[in-house]
């Protein structure tokens, strides 16, 4: 019964450490960015940025309609292409 208690104990503590440790972490974020100016993620967020222009920039994906074989005897090419 003891050990229970002083182990439940522990555990709470450790807990209750580590919840501090987040919560200091994002309130020393806060403070450099919002009263000292300096923003930690300003790197990462160029870059992402810079990869989501990249991806407005790549041509539109193109569709492949098959023709099905059994479907009517025509002249018609066994593959179309046409973009979306």
């Amino acid at each position: 019964m003891v050990a229970r208690k002083i182990a439940s104990k522990s555990f709470g503590y450790i807990a209750i450490i580590c919840l501090l440790f987040v919560i200091g972490f994002f309130v020393i974020l806060d403070v450099l960015k919002y009263i000292f100016r300096i923003d930690p993620t300003r790197g990462e967020v160029k870059q992402l940025q810079r990869k989501k222009v990249l991806k407005m920039k790549k041509k539109p994906p193109i569709a492949i309609r098959f023709i099905y074989v059994n479907e009517s005897p025509s002249s018609m090419p066994m593959v179309e292409e046409t973009t979306v």
